[in-house]
């Protein structure tokens, strides 16, 4: 017998080169100990616009033909991937924090006690299907 496993539509991060992402953890301990206060980066203001100033400076640098920084040694190009990632993570804090629970409007209709369906902007989902409608905190 065979085991099954449905992860056809999962993240597959083996996709990423592990040599790059090692450079990019590479600056992340550095930042950890120039700025020891825990998850430094996230307390900066203005930080997704200050985030990709940082990434253009660091990528230009890469361009002008300055390969690693003259501070940490350590590659410019993933010191803007860093800056990158940073930049996302507000971009994608901005979003959910500007999506309201109008935005996912969903109606339980009972039709009878065994065949409970909801109804979600005019299609009809039985509970038994596997539907992300919006993560609402």
């Amino acid at each position: 017998m065979k085991g099954v496993k449905y992860d056809d539509e999962k993240l597959d991060y083996t996709l990423l080169p592990k040599s790059a992402l090692d450079e990019v953890v590479k600056v992340l301990m550095y930042g950890a100990k120039k700025y020891p206060e825990a998850n430094n980066w996230k307390k900066v203001s203005d930080a997704r616009h200050r985030y990709n100033k940082a990434a253009l400076r660091h990528t230009f640098s890469e361009v002008d033909g300055e390969t690693k920084d003259p501070e940490s040694k350590l590659y410019h190009l993933a010191h803007a991937v860093c800056s990158n990632l940073f930049a996302l993570h507000f971009a994608i804090e901005e979003e959910k924090e500007n999506t309201t629970s109008e935005d996912f409007k969903s109606v339980l209709v009972m039709i009878d006690d065994q065949d409970p369906k909801y109804v979600c902007e005019g299609t009809v989902i039985t509970p038994n299907e596997k539907v992300v409608i919006g993560n609402i905190d």
